[in-house]
């Protein structure tokens, strides 16, 4: 089974993942729009920095600490194309809600980002670093609610078994 964490690694880490599992998104169309999303913002995070914003970033460098606290804002995401391979039946139905919803989360420097996965009947928080650190001893916030979860790590997905109304993401490392 391919997780959320093997997507994000195929196009950020690709060495961390098996030659099977790298095979198998390759051969899916299933993975296009989510491989699209993780590669866009990879360009992102990979564009260069200019030199006067560089030399601001000097002048101010010593006012910085380590930062273990990070706001992740809402990350709008384009529409995914529906497969033409599915049936699609003409009659009338009930309009029911999506299975699944996701939502990416991401913080200004893009160091950290959160996708959530929301079913029926979980809510599933995978936590990523783009810098291919080990995230430990992790402090989510769920704003609008202020609930706070704890995550000993990032190797395996909160599970949260509510529904919450998921608008910002707030993130300590201790």
């Amino acid at each position: 089974m391919l997780t959320e964490k093997d997507i994000f690694d195929f196009v950020f880490f690709p060495q961390n993942l098996s030659e099977e599992k790298q095979d198998r998104i390759l051969k899916s169309s299933n993975f296009d729009g989510l491989i699209d999303f993780y590669s866009n913002l990879k360009s992102e995070i990979n564009k260069q920095i200019s030199e006067s914003v560089r030399e601001k970033l000097l002048e101010k460098i010593n006012l910085y600490k380590v930062q273990k606290f990070f706001r992740l804002k809402l990350v709008e995401e384009p529409k995914t194309r529906k497969n033409s391979e599915f049936l699609v039946l003409a009659a009338a139905s009930s309009p029911e809600e999506p299975n699944i919803i996701a939502q990416s989360f991401i913080d200004e420097p893009n160091h950290l980002l959160v996708r959530v996965i929301k079913s029926k009947d979980i809510t599933r928080i995978y936590t990523f670093s783009t810098e291919d650190k080990a995230l430990k001893n992790i402090k989510i916030k769920i704003l609008p609610s202020g609930k706070e979860f704890f995550m000993p790590d990032n190797s395996f997905p909160l599970e949260i078994k509510e529904n919450l109304l998921i608008s910002e993401v707030q993130i300590e490392l201790d």
